[in-house]
């Protein structure tokens, strides 16, 4: 997924809104200052901004957050291969099926602290 530029989308939720920086300031309690120098790149947001941000337009604080690159969004969970997974984890006995859990997870948070496993990579 490309990541969206917040100041370009931000500016299109005031433009839609028909909304300058001020009244944005006077709904958030940020300062008109403060989102002037998001909306010319010149400050980032932080995670109190992003809270103060979504109330006036109605959205979630997390919304904000992946949106400002704050917060990963959560990973699809109903996909045609995790249904897939599933219906194969099914007919595991429990013992299997922990196994291959604990397997996924060791992957899984190799992944998230940045090393790339391939299992096609090992010989077996």
């Amino acid at each position: 997924m490309a990541r969206i530029d917040f100041a370009d989308w931000l500016q299109k939720q005031l433009d839609a809104k028909g909304w300058h920086a001020a009244e944005l300031a006077r709904r958030s309690g940020l300062t008109q200052s403060y989102l002037s120098r998001v909306l010319r790149r010149e400050r980032n947001i932080g995670h109190d901004a992003a809270a103060a941000i979504a109330a006036p337009f109605g959205l979630s604080i997390s919304e904000v957050k992946i949106i400002a690159g704050l917060q990963k969004p959560d990973p699809p969970t109903d996909t045609p291969t995790i249904r897939e997974m599933n219906g194969a984890f099914a007919y595991l006995t429990k013992e299997e099926q922990d196994f291959w859990l604990g397997m996924l997870q060791t992957y899984v948070a190799e992944r998230k602290r940045g090393y790339v496993v391939n299992p096609q990579d090992n010989p077996v």
